[in-house]
């Protein structure tokens, strides 16, 4: 069972998220308005600790029985997070609100607390911009979906959570154009999650690049930021490498474009493979 923990209070989006999972008993959702609220339930003892730490306990009158605490609740152990990007700037504790490296630095501290720092963390945003969305970007950041959300992606995440980051359905189409990462390369696969690039600069393991392709109306007004997911040597180019790098925060009308280029990729394939 997946647990997934939302930090988001916008409503239309939250209602998604609770029908995408409705019926589905392998997925469990929590859905908290702030920061402090995911706080309580990830690490039950964080804030306290941190006032003890801060201010010694008095000494108990001579006599007097301790006074005893209730128990705190278990931690939630949330094992996928979605947080929206509004949260990193308007954390109200003061700790957590500094710079989004601070954010991060600190969310991770409550995490550890809670069992688990390396929860797998996606952003959701209602800007598409790259360049806003590059700002946000930090450790344990998966992906970052823009709002609307598409069921179909989110569905796709879920399903690849859930079966331990082994298998998420991504039929890839062979094509053939140039793409530009501040470096020029070639494109060799798509599909509406990802793309397999053949290039002459080795890219680090969960590396951002945008990345630019006039084949989907991308500009450099509308690049899209990926994350590297895969880095092997090229069999056929000596010192070039096949990169996979997996669409981070991509807006619907790109998605859409995408899905309409594959859908005239196959009939064009379909048709061909009837005339011979």
């Amino acid at each position: 069972m997946l647990k997934i923990l939302v930090i988001d209070e916008d409503a239309i989006s939250n209602r998604k998220f609770e029908e995408i999972i409705k019926g589905k008993p392998q997925f469990t959702m929590t859905i908290v308005s702030s920061v402090e609220k995911a706080t309580e339930l990830i690490a039950p003892n964080f804030n306290n600790d941190k006032k003890t730490k801060a201010t010694p306990a008095a000494p108990s009158a001579a006599g007097a029985a301790p006074k005893q605490e209730a128990p705190p609740a278990p931690p939630l152990g949330p094992e996928l997070i979605f947080v929206d990007v509004s949260k990193i700037t308007k954390t109200i504790d003061s700790a957590l609100a500094n710079t989004p490296e601070q954010w991060y630095a600190n969310f991770r501290e409550i995490l550890k607390a809670g069992g688990n720092e390396n929860v797998p963390i996606i952003l959701l945003s209602l800007s598409s911009d790259p360049i806003f969305i590059r700002g946000y970007l930090g450790p344990g950041v998966q992906d970052v979906f823009v709002k609307p959300v598409l069921s179909t992606v989110l569905e796709a995440a879920l399903n690849y959570y859930s079966s331990g980051q082994k298998a998420q359905p991504r039929k890839m189409t062979p094509i053939k154009g140039v793409v530009e990462m501040y470096s020029q390369a070639v494109a060799k696969e798509i599909s509406e999650f990802e793309m397999k690039i053949a290039t002459s600069k080795e890219v680090i393991l969960g590396e951002f690049k945008p990345i630019y392709g006039d084949f989907f109306k991308w500009s450099p007004e509308r690049r899209v930021i990926a994350r590297c997911t895969e880095c092997t040597d090229d069999e056929e180019i000596k010192g070039s490498f096949i990169e996979t790098f997996t669409f981070v925060g991509v807006p619907p009308l790109i998605t859409k474009e995408i899905r309409v280029w594959l859908k005239s990729q196959y009939v064009a394939q379909k048709k061909s493979g009837e005339k011979e």
